[in-house]
C-alpha cells in the first residue's frame, strides 16, 4: 500500500511539474493585466456614475431651495394680508420641502463617501496596474535578453591571438596619446 501511495506521490508531482512549465509566466502575467485593466475600466464607469448621480442630487438640492425661498416669500404675502388658512398651506409646503431637503443632504453625504471610497480603490488598483505592467516588462526584457545573449556567448570564444592583437592596439593609442600635447 505504501508503495502505490509513493507512486501516486509520484505521479502528481510530474504532472504538476508538465503543467508548470506548460504555464508561462509572462502569459499569465499578460492575463491579469488585461483582466485588470477591465476592472479598473468598471470601476471608472462605476465611478462617473456615482459623480453623475451627485450632481443630479446637487441639483435637485438647490431646486428644492429655491422652492422653499419662494415659499418663505409667499408665506410672509400671505402674513401681510391676514390670510392665515393659506400661510397655513405653505408652511406644510415649506416643512415638506425641508424634510426633503434634509433627505437630500444624507444621500449626497453617502454618494460622496461612496466617491470618496471608488476613488481610493481606483488609486490602489491602478498603482497595483502599474506595478504588474512593470513586472510584466521587466520579464520580457529578461526573456528577450535571455534569447539576444545566449547565441551570443555560446559560440565564441577569445584566442591569444585576439588578446595579443588588442594589446597591440592599446599600446599604439597609448604611445600616439603621449607624444602628442
Amino acid at each position: 500500500m505504501a508503495f502505490i501511495t509513493r507512486l501516486t506521490t509520484l505521479f502528481n508531482a510530474d504532472i504538476n511539474a508538465v503543467i508548470d512549465r506548460i504555464e508561462e509566466p509572462t502569459l499569465l502575467l499578460k492575463q491579469a493585466v488585461r483582466e485588470m485593466r477591465s476592472e479598473l475600466q468598471q470601476q471608472q464607469q462605476s465611478l462617473a456614475q456615482q459623480q453623475a448621480h451627485y450632481s443630479q442630487l446637487q441639483q435637485r438640492h438647490k431646486q428644492i431651495q429655491q422652492n422653499i425661498d419662494k415659499t418663505n416669500a409667499e408665506i410672509a404675502l400671505c402674513f401681510d394680508n391676514n390670510n392665515a388658512s393659506l400661510v397655513k398651506t405653505l408652511l406644510r409646503r415649506r416643512l415638506e420641502s425641508q424634510q426633503l431637503s434634509t433627505h437630500l443632504i444624507q444621500q449626497q453625504n453617502q454618494v460622496l463617501h461612496s466617491i470618496e471610497q471608488q476613488k481610493v480603490t481606483l488609486n490602489e488598483n491602478t498603482q497595483k496596474l502599474e506595478y504588474m505592467q512593470q513586472q510584466m516588462d521587466v520579464l520580457s526584457q529578461k526573456n528577450h535578453h535571455k534569447v539576444q545573449t545566449t547565441p551570443l556567448f555560446c559560440n565564441t570564444a577569445i584566442t591569444n591571438e585576439d588578446i595579443e592583437i588588442a594589446y597591440l592596439k592599446e599600446k599604439q593609442l597609448h604611445d600616439k596619446n603621449r607624444l602628442t600635447p
